[in-house]
């Protein structure tokens, strides 16, 4: 309306399956994650509450893809540092896990 945004709708697709869309109007933004989808969802935002960006990954904790959010818009983030992310999050999930069976063992 008179050159300004009313509505900006963003899909995300991962493997060529819906995951949800985020929508965003002048007073307000929300998110919704299609049903059914084996997903997690998780955004970051800045301390306005604007969004920074956002993660896809599995129930597990494994991240598929992610993006950051400049002017208006969601870019995807290199694959090679969700690759490191991911080295980084397997090796917390390790230290998780041995923390846990140790304290079973007690």
């Amino acid at each position: 309306m008179a050159g300004v945004v009313q509505i900006r709708i963003h899909r995300f697709f991962h493997a060529g399956s819906l995951i949800g869309d985020f929508v965003a109007m002048p007073d307000s933004s929300g998110f919704t994650t299609e049903a059914g989808t084996p997903y997690s969802v998780s955004f970051e935002s800045d301390v306005a509450r604007n969004p920074k960006a956002v993660v896809i990954g599995t129930k597990e904790g494994v991240i598929v893809d992610a993006f950051n959010y400049t002017n208006g818009v969601f870019s995807p983030v290199e694959s090679s540092v969700i690759t490191k992310a991911n080295s980084v999050g397997s090796a917390v999930r390790t230290v998780i896990e041995d923390l846990s069976e140790k304290s079973k063992k007690k």
